[in-house]
């Protein structure tokens, strides 16, 4: 099993060493649904690192075996090829052993060591199972047994089994420490921290240092950095030779190139220490060094080639890194004989999930957990993960749930539970999952930026404000954590405060350009303008295409009456963002200032089509418009005002004066939208039907003609209008509209040239 260790400065010249189970996660298992996601210093990392446990479980075996093995020189022998990592040949002679001494049970628990040495999980565990049960209280068998089920995953049985070894006898350190450690596996610091305080105190030379080494790595992560920095010392104090405690103590450097500095002296020290190969592995592919990183997880591999630990690592190296014909060739190596593992389905559920066939991948996971007999709570997590991006949601919970139960303190799950609540909208439930999440990892800084954000969004921003301020506490570099807090401080109008907090944001990330334009916004609101257009002028220099910046900066501009500044900042602003409308109402402002009336009105309309109830665009229009004497901008500066509102009277005005102006289309849609808003007279209805007539709608016009005579059956003009146009098309009514303006209005009809 993979995991993941973040290395960010906690205090001055302290890195919090933080390790997160992440193998058997995707690589962005910390994907907040957030439109601010956090970003911290992330480095992927490994196992608590075990250092040959088995080994050294072997050597216990030897000190604690029965005398009758001590002169037997075939005994000897398999020991000697078994330091001397001749496995083959060690397994042979205690095979022979078995022989002359029947199921030993120590002889058993050496055989399943070598078959753990060698990958082969299942004839391991069926030695150290036989060994229990020719003396089911035969402690280093049972304490082996419960390592091999630590390294597969099912953590429950493996600590059934260390507990029940130290009931047995309380002063048998080997399950108590191998318990530690395997919490410091599984993230769970708390319990770590407990279970190896214990077995500090009745550890004795080397084993006691081993246990003030993974002390120090859980008092890391509570944030206890002088306890683990001291536990560290002591471990090496202890035994100068133990190389483990000094790989911790490098990685605790202020910064990732002093961290490579130490461990290259580490490595100085021991040429083939194979942890500090692989941490530098995990320096290197944090700085962005693959090459070279993968080059030291071989290494690693190389020095340990049984460790399944680092086979997992590499493998998902090569899968996040996208060597997928790598990753199948390596797999193909490790699980060769342990075909049957459900770590291999889980591997394969990793490849097809990089193939993006999530079908696949989910159905390897449920192979995986039906093979571990349902003890997998990182494939219950990884499969969660899927179906919630499949938009299977409640599968999801379901999954994170069983994790869960299989692992209460399982960070991810609990944090990954929330994204998913997050994602249906269950935010109560998803606040009670990421404080849980805190819980478990009291420097969990992701879990307390999402918390932090959803009680925002249910306006409890007075603990969101405590949760900035304590994430900065835990990991100074989380940038977002600072940004929010400015920002916080901002909409508050707590200037002074937020002004503080950008500056020191940007003394440590000088290159944040949201910061500066931020600090810039604070800065002009406290009235300090000067300091406010510095700040405007960094955001550009960071980034030239933010618009924002653009904007604001002429807009300063303009306040300080630097008319050629402000045009040229704006009309920037306008080619990096042609939507915004307030930046165009802006430039034409400015060019007004100039006398470029032209291009003042080109901007001011593009902005009132951009935003049609721009209302003080529309006014600049028509102010514009009069200062030209253009008539016709001026009218559809005032057609548009009048738009906004509801009298009908000016729509009809609206409507004269584009019929007057020859401009008939548009006359028809204000005479109607004079007629919807409420003016229903015969007039309107003419004129309409005028300007239908006009624009050669015939048709239209004389329907709209018959509407003014219903409305008023002896209107004149329209009348006279029909008498005239009706004739071809319905010539009834044209003679009956021609005999009607006779008869009512003689002089009119005679003026017009119409008579009998």
């Amino acid at each position: 099993m993979k995991q993941r260790l973040i290395f960010n400065s906690a205090i001055p010249f302290v890195v919090l060493l933080m390790v997160i189970i992440a193998l058997v996660v995707y690589s962005d298992k910390f994907a907040a649904d957030l439109s601010e996601e956090a970003q911290t210093i992330v480095i992927r990392a490994g196992d608590a690192y075990r250092e040959n446990d088995e080994i050294w479980q072997f050597e216990q075996a030897i000190s604690d075996g029965e005398r009758k093995f001590e002169n037997d020189s075939l005994f000897n022998e398999a020991v000697t090829a078994y330091r001397q990592r001749r496995m083959r040949s060690s397994e042979n002679r205690f095979l022979a052993l078995l022989n002359t001494y029947g199921a030993a049970p120590e002889l058993l628990n050496y055989l399943g060591l070598i078959a753990m040495k060698q990958n082969e999980v299942i004839e391991a565990r069926d030695y150290f199972e036989s060994a229990l049960s020719n003396d089911s209280l035969y402690l280093p068998a049972m304490t082996n047994l419960g390592l091999l089920y630590s390294g597969a995953e099912n953590y429950r049985k493996a600590d059934s089994l260390y507990q029940r070894a130290y009931r047995i006898n309380p002063n048998y350190l080997k399950p108590r420490l191998n318990k530690g450690i395997m919490h410091c596996r599984m993230g769970e610091w708390r319990d770590a921290a407990e279970t190896l305080d214990s077995a500090v105190i009745i550890a004795s030379g080397r084993d006691k240092s081993k246990a003030l080494a993974y002390r120090g790595m859980a008092r890391f992560n509570l944030l206890d950095t002088t306890g683990a920095r001291d536990d560290f010392n002591a471990a090496i104090y202890g035994a100068p030779d133990y190389i483990l405690p000094r790989v911790y103590l490098a990685l605790t450097a202020s910064d990732d190139e002093s961290r490579l500095d130490e461990i290259d002296k580490v490595i100085a020290l021991e040429a083939d220490y194979a942890p500090a190969h692989f941490y530098k592995g995990v320096l290197l592919e944090q700085s962005r060094q693959k090459e070279a990183a993968q080059q030291s997880f071989e290494k690693a591999l190389s020095l340990n080639p049984g460790d399944r630990e680092v086979s997992g690592i590499l493998g998902s190296f090569y899968i996040e890194n996208d060597l997928i014909a790598y990753a199948e060739d390596y797999f193909e190596q490790v699980f060769r004989n342990d075909s049957l593992s459900p770590r291999r389905y889980f591997y394969e559920a990793k490849l097809a999930s990089r193939r993006e066939n999530n079908d696949q991948a989910i159905a390897y996971y449920e192979k995986a957990i039906l093979e571990s007999g349902g003890n997998y709570a990182e494939a219950y997590l990884n499969e969660a993960v899927l179906l919630k991006r499949e938009g299977r949601f409640s599968e999801a919970i379901i999954a994170y749930r069983k994790a869960i139960e299989l692992r209460n303190h399982y960070e991810e799950a609990w944090y990954n539970l929330a994204l998913t609540y997050r994602a249906i909208g269950e935010n109560d439930q998803a606040v009670a999952c990421y404080r849980q999440a805190i819980e478990i990892n009291p420097a969990a800084t992701k879990a307390m930026y999402n918390l932090a954000i959803v009680l925002n969004e249910q306006d409890n921003s007075a603990e969101a404000l405590d949760w900035w301020k304590h994430i900065i506490e835990v990991d100074p570099n989380y940038v977002k954590a600072w940004y929010n807090l400015g920002l916080h401080y901002l909409r508050k109008e707590e200037y002074s405060q937020s002004i503080e907090t950008y500056q020191r944001m940007l003394e440590r990330f000088p290159s944040y350009a949201k910061g500066w334009f931020n600090l810039a916004l604070a800065q002009k609101e406290s009235g300090a303008t000067e300091a406010a257009v510095d700040s405007y002028e960094r955001a550009i220099d960071i980034d030239p295409t933010y618009g924002a910046a653009w904007k604001n900066l002429g807009t300063l501009e303009a306040q300080r009456d630097n008319v050629d500044r402000s045009i040229e900042l704006y009309e920037q602003a306008v080619d990096l963002d042609t939507k915004d409308p307030e930046i165009r109402y802006n430039l034409a402002l400015q060019l007004k200032k100039k006398d470029e009336l032209r291009g003042a009105i080109l901007q001011v309309t593009k902005a009132v089509q951009l935003r049609p109830s721009y209302l003080k665009a529309i006014e600049l229009w028509k102010s514009l418009a009069e200062e030209l004497g253009d008539e016709i901008q001026q009218l559809m500066a005032e057609a548009r005002l009048v738009e906004l509102g509801n009298d009908p009277d000016e729509a009809y005005e609206i409507g004269r004066r584009f019929h007057k102006s020859d401009r008939y289309k548009e006359a028809v849609v204000w005479y109607e939208r004079a007629e919807q808003r409420g003016k229903n007279n015969a007039w309107v209805a003419y004129w309409r039907g005028k300007a239908l007539e006009e624009s050669d709608k015939t048709d239209r016009a004389i329907e709209t003609y018959q509407i003014a005579l219903k409305r008023d059956p002896e209107h004149k003009y329209t009348l006279y209008r029909l008498s005239r146009i009706a004739g071809d098309q319905n010539d009834e009514l044209a003679q009956q509209c021609k005999q009607k303006l006779i008869a009512i209005y003689p002089d009119f009809a005679a003026e017009k040239g119409i008579t009998q």
